[in-house]
């Protein structure tokens, strides 16, 4: 039988639980973003708000280098355009400061 929804599908299969691998990995994943997000509090806390958003950007830049590396992806010459928008901008944040 054919569900109306893909997700259907998935939420009515039966529970298997995860392999001692997968489940390391799931503890990984939890424990690099629990960390992630202490230090991040922790920048909030040490630094003014406006300096510490800048660099959240960042991330926009690092998913296109981990989609490349990790996933074969190359990026098109939008991404890197954008990307040269965003380094530009935040420059001019933190240097637009003083």
């Amino acid at each position: 039988t054919h569900a109306a929804h893909p997700s259907v599908e998935f939420l009515v299969r039966p529970w298997v639980w995860p392999t001692m691998p997968d489940f390391l990995k799931m503890a990984a994943c939890g424990f690099v973003a629990s960390a992630g997000m202490i230090l991040l509090s922790q920048a909030y806390r040490m630094a003014p708000a406006n300096r510490v958003a800048t660099f959240e950007y960042t991330g926009i830049l690092w998913s296109p280098l981990w989609g490349f590396l990790f996933f074969a992806e190359v990026p098109r010459e939008t991404t890197a355009l954008g990307a040269a928008l965003i380094i530009g901008a935040g420059l001019l944040a933190l240097n637009g400061e003083r």
